[in-house]
Protein backbone atom coordinates (compact mmCIF):
# COMPACT_ATOMS: atom_id res chain seq x y z
CA UNK A 1 0.00 0.00 0.00
CA UNK A 2 1.34 3.58 -1.01
CA UNK A 3 1.07 5.97 2.41
CA UNK A 4 -0.17 9.18 2.09
CA UNK A 5 3.46 11.04 1.74
CA UNK A 6 3.51 9.34 -1.62
CA UNK A 7 -0.39 9.59 -2.35
CA UNK A 8 0.45 13.57 -1.85
CA UNK A 9 3.20 13.44 -4.15
CA UNK A 10 1.14 12.61 -6.91
CA UNK A 11 -1.48 15.26 -6.89
CA UNK A 12 -1.40 17.74 -9.73
CA UNK A 13 1.74 15.22 -11.32
CA UNK A 14 2.44 17.07 -15.04
CA UNK A 15 2.03 13.94 -17.80
CA UNK A 16 3.75 15.64 -20.91
CA UNK A 17 1.72 14.07 -23.28
CA UNK A 18 3.97 12.78 -26.38
CA UNK A 19 2.16 13.59 -29.60
CA UNK A 20 2.46 10.66 -32.14
CA UNK A 21 4.53 12.21 -34.36
CA UNK A 22 7.42 12.22 -32.11
CA UNK A 23 9.20 9.18 -33.97
CA UNK A 24 13.23 10.08 -34.04
CA UNK A 25 15.55 12.16 -31.73
CA UNK A 26 15.09 15.56 -33.50
CA UNK A 27 11.10 15.73 -33.10
CA UNK A 28 11.31 14.29 -30.01
CA UNK A 29 13.73 17.55 -29.06
CA UNK A 30 11.32 19.74 -30.92
CA UNK A 31 8.54 18.58 -28.36
CA UNK A 32 10.69 19.16 -25.31
CA UNK A 33 11.77 22.62 -26.07
CA UNK A 34 8.55 23.55 -27.42
CA UNK A 35 6.18 22.09 -24.66
CA UNK A 36 8.02 20.96 -21.83
CA UNK A 37 10.71 23.01 -20.95
CA UNK A 38 9.95 26.67 -19.12
CA UNK A 39 6.28 25.33 -18.44
CA UNK A 40 6.41 21.68 -16.93
CA UNK A 41 9.77 21.78 -15.79
CA UNK A 42 12.56 24.57 -15.41
CA UNK A 43 15.39 21.85 -16.99
CA UNK A 44 15.37 18.38 -18.23
CA UNK A 45 18.45 16.23 -19.21
CA UNK A 46 17.95 12.32 -21.45
CA UNK A 47 19.92 10.19 -22.20
CA UNK A 48 19.94 6.65 -24.01
CA UNK A 49 22.61 3.92 -23.92
CA UNK A 50 22.68 0.14 -24.90
CA UNK A 51 25.01 -2.62 -23.74
CA UNK A 52 28.40 -0.70 -25.31
CA UNK A 53 27.89 2.23 -23.39
CA UNK A 54 25.93 5.90 -24.03
CA UNK A 55 24.26 6.29 -27.28
CA UNK A 56 23.28 10.13 -26.94
CA UNK A 57 22.87 12.58 -24.29
CA UNK A 58 21.72 16.30 -24.27
CA UNK A 59 20.45 18.50 -21.93
CA UNK A 60 17.36 21.05 -22.38
CA UNK A 61 16.81 24.40 -20.58
CA UNK A 62 17.88 25.49 -17.49
CA UNK A 63 19.56 24.73 -14.32
CA UNK A 64 17.58 27.60 -12.21
CA UNK A 65 14.58 28.85 -13.36
CA UNK A 66 15.27 32.20 -14.49
CA UNK A 67 18.71 32.55 -14.68
CA UNK A 68 21.49 32.11 -17.17
CA UNK A 69 22.76 28.52 -17.42
CA UNK A 70 21.47 25.97 -19.24
CA UNK A 71 21.44 22.16 -18.46
CA UNK A 72 23.51 19.79 -19.95
CA UNK A 73 24.08 16.00 -20.58
CA UNK A 74 26.82 16.41 -17.28
CA UNK A 75 25.06 18.22 -15.45
CA UNK A 76 24.06 17.02 -11.83
CA UNK A 77 20.70 16.62 -10.62
CA UNK A 78 19.07 14.78 -7.50
CA UNK A 79 18.55 11.06 -8.58
CA UNK A 80 16.65 10.71 -5.16
CA UNK A 81 15.18 6.83 -4.97
CA UNK A 82 17.60 5.48 -7.90
CA UNK A 83 20.10 5.86 -5.02
CA UNK A 84 18.76 2.20 -4.00
CA UNK A 85 20.09 0.49 -6.73
CA UNK A 86 23.87 1.74 -6.01
CA UNK A 87 23.10 1.15 -2.40
CA UNK A 88 22.10 -2.83 -3.44
CA UNK A 89 25.05 -2.71 -5.34
CA UNK A 90 27.25 -2.11 -2.83
CA UNK A 91 25.49 -4.89 -0.40
CA UNK A 92 26.26 -7.19 -3.50
CA UNK A 93 29.69 -6.75 -2.97
CA UNK A 94 30.04 -7.70 -0.01
CA UNK A 95 28.22 -10.55 -0.39
CA UNK A 96 30.51 -11.49 -3.66
CA UNK A 97 33.57 -11.03 -0.98
CA UNK A 98 32.06 -13.41 1.51
CA UNK A 99 31.29 -10.24 4.08
CA UNK A 100 27.62 -10.34 4.14
CA UNK A 101 25.02 -12.71 3.05
CA UNK A 102 21.92 -12.29 1.81
CA UNK A 103 19.78 -14.68 3.64
CA UNK A 104 21.27 -13.46 7.05
CA UNK A 105 19.05 -11.88 9.84
CA UNK A 106 19.01 -8.13 10.07
CA UNK A 107 19.13 -8.85 14.21
CA UNK A 108 22.82 -10.54 13.44
CA UNK A 109 24.62 -7.30 12.49
CA UNK A 110 22.10 -4.99 14.58
CA UNK A 111 20.99 -6.40 17.84
CA UNK A 112 19.06 -3.27 18.44
CA UNK A 113 16.91 -4.42 15.42
CA UNK A 114 15.39 -7.64 17.60
CA UNK A 115 13.25 -5.31 19.23
CA UNK A 116 11.24 -5.16 16.07
CA UNK A 117 11.76 -8.46 14.79
CA UNK A 118 12.02 -10.49 18.09
CA UNK A 119 11.63 -13.97 15.77
CA UNK A 120 14.62 -12.82 13.86
CA UNK A 121 12.38 -13.51 10.34
CA UNK A 122 13.89 -10.44 8.38
CA UNK A 123 16.71 -11.08 6.55
CA UNK A 124 19.38 -8.62 4.40
CA UNK A 125 17.41 -9.68 0.90
CA UNK A 126 14.00 -8.93 2.89
CA UNK A 127 14.87 -5.54 2.89
CA UNK A 128 16.28 -5.23 -0.37
CA UNK A 129 13.35 -6.53 -1.84
CA UNK A 130 11.03 -4.16 0.27
CA UNK A 131 9.55 -7.26 1.97
CA UNK A 132 10.45 -7.00 5.70
CA UNK A 133 7.20 -5.25 7.11
CA UNK A 134 9.47 -2.33 7.81
CA UNK A 135 6.50 0.25 7.45
CA UNK A 136 7.65 3.70 5.24
CA UNK A 137 6.54 6.42 7.84
CA UNK A 138 6.38 9.81 7.04
CA UNK A 139 9.78 11.56 6.46
CA UNK A 140 9.34 14.36 9.54
CA UNK A 141 13.05 15.99 9.84
CA UNK A 142 14.19 14.15 7.13
CA UNK A 143 15.60 16.74 5.32
CA UNK A 144 17.56 20.44 6.19
CA UNK A 145 19.21 22.99 4.40
CA UNK A 146 22.55 22.04 2.78
CA UNK A 147 24.34 24.11 5.07
CA UNK A 148 23.12 22.93 8.22
CA UNK A 149 24.63 20.44 10.13
CA UNK A 150 24.20 16.83 9.59
CA UNK A 151 22.98 14.01 11.53
CA UNK A 152 24.06 11.46 13.99
CA UNK A 153 22.49 8.83 11.50
CA UNK A 154 22.51 5.52 13.36
CA UNK A 155 20.97 7.32 16.20
CA UNK A 156 18.22 8.54 13.78
CA UNK A 157 17.78 5.41 12.22
CA UNK A 158 17.34 3.43 15.02
CA UNK A 159 15.12 5.68 17.02
CA UNK A 160 12.75 5.37 13.43
CA UNK A 161 12.80 1.57 13.24
CA UNK A 162 12.07 1.14 16.95
CA UNK A 163 9.15 3.07 16.44
CA UNK A 164 7.46 1.00 13.95
CA UNK A 165 5.11 -1.90 15.38
CA UNK A 166 7.00 -5.47 15.89
CA UNK A 167 7.10 -7.01 12.20
CA UNK A 168 4.78 -9.91 12.84
CA UNK A 169 4.51 -12.93 10.04
CA UNK A 170 1.45 -11.38 8.00
CA UNK A 171 3.80 -7.99 7.45
CA UNK A 172 6.62 -10.18 6.84
CA UNK A 173 7.13 -11.43 3.33
CA UNK A 174 4.55 -8.68 1.92
CA UNK A 175 6.04 -6.43 -1.11
CA UNK A 176 5.70 -2.51 0.51
CA UNK A 177 8.09 0.37 -0.61
CA UNK A 178 9.88 1.40 2.36
CA UNK A 179 12.49 4.11 2.61
CA UNK A 180 13.14 3.44 6.48
CA UNK A 181 13.80 -0.29 5.05
CA UNK A 182 17.09 1.07 3.36
CA UNK A 183 18.27 3.19 5.80
CA UNK A 184 18.10 0.12 7.90
CA UNK A 185 20.05 -1.71 4.93
CA UNK A 186 22.80 0.78 5.41
CA UNK A 187 23.73 0.30 8.55
CA UNK A 188 24.07 -3.57 8.48
CA UNK A 189 26.46 -2.63 5.31
CA UNK A 190 27.69 -0.34 7.60
CA UNK A 191 28.91 -2.91 10.56
CA UNK A 192 29.19 -5.65 7.63
CA UNK A 193 32.29 -3.41 6.11
CA UNK A 194 33.24 -1.34 9.22
CA UNK A 195 33.20 1.43 7.36
CA UNK A 196 30.11 3.76 5.69
CA UNK A 197 28.24 2.74 2.48
CA UNK A 198 29.12 6.37 1.27
CA UNK A 199 33.07 5.16 1.21
CA UNK A 200 32.36 2.09 -0.21
CA UNK A 201 29.81 3.57 -3.06
CA UNK A 202 32.88 5.60 -4.28
CA UNK A 203 35.30 2.84 -4.16
CA UNK A 204 33.12 0.14 -5.49
CA UNK A 205 31.18 1.36 -7.66
CA UNK A 206 31.69 5.13 -9.00
CA UNK A 207 35.53 4.64 -9.18
CA UNK A 208 34.94 1.54 -11.82
CA UNK A 209 31.89 2.59 -13.54
CA UNK A 210 33.62 6.14 -14.12
CA UNK A 211 30.30 8.35 -12.65
CA UNK A 212 32.41 11.72 -12.59
CA UNK A 213 29.56 13.58 -11.19
CA UNK A 214 28.08 11.50 -8.83
CA UNK A 215 28.20 12.01 -5.09
CA UNK A 216 26.09 11.59 -1.91
CA UNK A 217 24.39 15.36 -1.19
CA UNK A 218 23.31 17.91 -3.40
CA UNK A 219 25.65 18.60 -5.40
CA UNK A 220 27.73 21.89 -5.99
CA UNK A 221 25.67 24.97 -6.33
CA UNK A 222 27.34 26.29 -9.20
CA UNK A 223 27.03 23.50 -11.61
CA UNK A 224 24.27 21.68 -10.66
CA UNK A 225 20.62 21.62 -11.30
CA UNK A 226 18.72 23.33 -8.55
CA UNK A 227 15.68 22.28 -7.19
CA UNK A 228 11.90 23.72 -8.54
CA UNK A 229 7.95 23.04 -7.41
CA UNK A 230 5.23 24.47 -8.77
CA UNK A 231 4.25 27.65 -7.02
CA UNK A 232 0.87 26.29 -6.13
CA UNK A 233 1.60 23.06 -5.45
CA UNK A 234 1.68 21.45 -1.74
CA UNK A 235 4.91 19.74 -1.60
CA UNK A 236 7.57 21.88 -0.78
CA UNK A 237 5.51 23.72 1.77
CA UNK A 238 4.45 20.38 2.98
CA UNK A 239 8.65 19.15 2.86
CA UNK A 240 9.95 21.91 4.27
CA UNK A 241 6.91 22.01 7.65
CA UNK A 242 8.49 18.65 7.92
CA UNK A 243 12.08 19.89 8.09
CA UNK A 244 11.00 22.33 10.66
CA UNK A 245 12.24 25.05 9.40
CA UNK A 246 9.57 26.46 6.33
CA UNK A 247 10.64 29.91 5.55
CA UNK A 248 14.59 27.91 4.79
CA UNK A 249 13.31 25.76 1.70
CA UNK A 250 12.01 28.68 -0.31
CA UNK A 251 14.51 30.62 -2.16
CA UNK A 252 12.52 33.05 -4.55
CA UNK A 253 9.58 32.38 -7.22
CA UNK A 254 10.12 32.76 -11.08
CA UNK A 255 7.01 32.89 -12.96
CA UNK A 256 4.98 29.35 -11.98
CA UNK A 257 8.42 28.18 -10.42
CA UNK A 258 8.96 28.12 -7.15
CA UNK A 259 12.58 27.94 -6.27
CA UNK A 260 13.72 24.98 -3.41
CA UNK A 261 16.56 25.85 -1.58
CA UNK A 262 19.22 22.74 -2.01
CA UNK A 263 19.07 20.61 0.55
CA UNK A 264 20.65 17.42 2.51
CA UNK A 265 18.89 14.06 3.02
CA UNK A 266 18.94 12.33 6.31
CA UNK A 267 20.89 8.90 5.51
CA UNK A 268 22.76 8.16 2.07
CA UNK A 269 21.18 4.69 1.57
CA UNK A 270 17.59 5.32 0.51
CA UNK A 271 18.03 8.54 -1.76
CA UNK A 272 20.53 10.95 -1.40
CA UNK A 273 22.81 10.35 -4.47
CA UNK A 274 22.84 13.17 -7.20
CA UNK A 275 24.74 12.80 -10.23
CA UNK A 276 24.52 13.88 -14.19
CA UNK A 277 22.21 11.82 -16.82
CA UNK A 278 25.59 10.63 -18.73
CA UNK A 279 26.64 8.93 -15.26
CA UNK A 280 23.36 7.38 -15.16
CA UNK A 281 23.06 6.40 -18.18
CA UNK A 282 27.07 4.31 -17.32
CA UNK A 283 24.79 2.90 -14.51
CA UNK A 284 22.37 1.63 -16.57
CA UNK A 285 24.54 0.56 -19.25
CA UNK A 286 26.56 -1.68 -16.64
CA UNK A 287 23.31 -3.71 -15.76
CA UNK A 288 22.77 -4.41 -19.73
CA UNK A 289 26.50 -5.95 -20.39
CA UNK A 290 27.95 -9.29 -19.01
CA UNK A 291 31.06 -9.17 -17.78
CA UNK A 292 32.66 -7.75 -14.01
CA UNK A 293 32.32 -4.19 -13.70
CA UNK A 294 31.54 -3.13 -10.34
CA UNK A 295 29.84 -6.50 -10.09
CA UNK A 296 29.73 -9.86 -11.37
CA UNK A 297 27.05 -11.24 -14.37
CA UNK A 298 25.58 -13.58 -11.69
CA UNK A 299 24.83 -10.63 -9.09
CA UNK A 300 23.56 -8.55 -12.03
CA UNK A 301 21.17 -11.40 -12.85
CA UNK A 302 20.23 -11.93 -9.62
CA UNK A 303 19.37 -8.09 -9.03
CA UNK A 304 17.10 -8.20 -11.67
CA UNK A 305 15.18 -11.53 -10.29
CA UNK A 306 11.61 -10.55 -9.37
CA UNK A 307 9.82 -11.19 -6.41
CA UNK A 308 6.49 -9.56 -5.51
CA UNK A 309 7.68 -6.50 -8.22
CA UNK A 310 10.97 -6.07 -6.92
CA UNK A 311 14.63 -7.08 -7.75
CA UNK A 312 17.01 -6.71 -5.24
CA UNK A 313 17.01 -2.54 -5.74
CA UNK A 314 15.36 -2.94 -8.65
CA UNK A 315 11.28 -2.40 -9.94
CA UNK A 316 10.59 -5.14 -12.32
CA UNK A 317 7.39 -5.19 -14.47
CA UNK A 318 7.42 -7.87 -16.79
CA UNK A 319 10.68 -7.38 -19.75
CA UNK A 320 11.59 -3.82 -18.35
CA UNK A 321 13.53 -3.12 -15.00
CA UNK A 322 14.44 0.10 -13.53
CA UNK A 323 13.47 2.61 -11.19
CA UNK A 324 12.32 5.79 -10.36
CA UNK A 325 13.12 8.65 -8.26
CA UNK A 326 10.39 11.10 -6.80
CA UNK A 327 10.88 14.10 -3.88
CA UNK A 328 11.00 17.94 -3.64
CA UNK A 329 12.17 19.81 -6.55
CA UNK A 330 13.32 16.58 -8.31
CA UNK A 331 12.14 13.23 -10.83
CA UNK A 332 14.37 11.07 -12.30
CA UNK A 333 13.65 7.90 -14.47
CA UNK A 334 16.31 4.93 -15.42
CA UNK A 335 14.39 2.40 -17.69
CA UNK A 336 16.35 -0.98 -18.56
CA UNK A 337 14.78 -3.15 -21.45
CA UNK A 338 17.79 -6.03 -20.60
CA UNK A 339 16.50 -8.44 -23.58
CA UNK A 340 16.51 -5.90 -26.38
CA UNK A 341 20.19 -4.29 -24.80
CA UNK A 342 18.43 -1.12 -24.55
CA UNK A 343 18.08 1.72 -21.93
CA UNK A 344 16.77 5.50 -21.29
CA UNK A 345 17.74 7.44 -18.04
CA UNK A 346 15.66 11.08 -17.60
CA UNK A 347 16.29 13.63 -15.01
CA UNK A 348 14.22 16.37 -14.15
CA UNK A 349 14.48 19.48 -11.83
CA UNK A 350 11.16 19.86 -10.72
CA UNK A 351 9.46 17.78 -8.87
CA UNK A 352 5.87 17.25 -9.91
CA UNK A 353 6.56 15.97 -13.38
CA UNK A 354 5.37 12.57 -14.41
CA UNK A 355 8.85 11.52 -16.60
CA UNK A 356 7.27 8.08 -17.74
CA UNK A 357 6.11 9.12 -20.99
CA UNK A 358 9.65 10.55 -21.73
CA UNK A 359 11.07 7.68 -20.82
CA UNK A 360 8.55 5.45 -23.06
CA UNK A 361 8.81 7.96 -26.14
CA UNK A 362 12.86 7.44 -25.87
CA UNK A 363 12.77 3.59 -25.57
CA UNK A 364 10.39 3.49 -28.79
CA UNK A 365 12.70 5.40 -30.62
CA UNK A 366 15.87 3.19 -29.82
CA UNK A 367 13.86 0.25 -30.62
CA UNK A 368 12.50 1.32 -34.04
CA UNK A 369 16.33 3.08 -34.54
Amino acid sequence: MRDWVDRLAEVGRAKPAVPPHVRDHASFDRFVEDEVVGRVTPGLAVATFDRDGLRSARGFGARVAGERGGCAADTPFRWFSITKVVTAMVALRLVEAGRLSLDEPVAGRLPWFERVDPERRVSVEDLLRHRSGIGNPPPFGWGRPAEAPGWDVRTEVRRATLRQRPIDARRHGTPSYTNLGYLVLGEVIREAAAEPLEALARREVFGPLALDTTDFGPGPRAEAALPHELALHPRPWVFATFAGAPRAFVDGRHKSFVRVHPFRLMGAAFGDLSGSVTDLSRLGAAHLRDGEDALTTISKKRMREAHGGYGLGWSVDGHVVGHTGSGIGYRSELRLLPEAGVGVAVLANVGHIDTCPLAEALLEIELTA
